[in-house]
């Protein structure tokens, strides 16, 4: 899912983590602030995103800041990520496409 209120990069739930562990990645007690304003411990670590749906991203992939708290069903995708590339989110048909804004030259 995406939350444009979320400033972070991406947030899955905490159940995930043994997951992350057994691919051999250390994660990191970190304090977390939620979206009514509490602040939570939960787990974060360093990872790489190779692919968003369909898209995939050069080697070596986007480095992010993972976030790992509570039980949501989903995780989500936040500002810092997103804010690499313009969105258009058509609403009705529930559809977000992601596009790298054009280079803009300036002289």
């Amino acid at each position: 899912m995406v939350d444009t209120g979320f400033d972070k990069d991406i947030f899955v739930p905490g159940y995930r983590t043994s997951e992350i562990s057994q691919l051999g990645v250390r994660l990191y007690d970190a304090k977390l602030m939620l979206a009514d304003g509490r602040e939570v411990m939960g787990k974060s670590c360093l990872a790489r995103v190779e692919k968003i749906g369909d898209h995939e991203f050069p080697s070596p992939g986007i480095e992010i800041n993972l976030l790992c708290h509570g039980e949501p069903k989903n995780s989500l995708l936040g500002l810092r990520l997103l804010s690499r590339w313009v969105a258009e989110f058509h609403g009705p048909k529930q559809v977000l496409t992601l596009f790298e804004p054009e280079r803009i030259s300036r002289k």
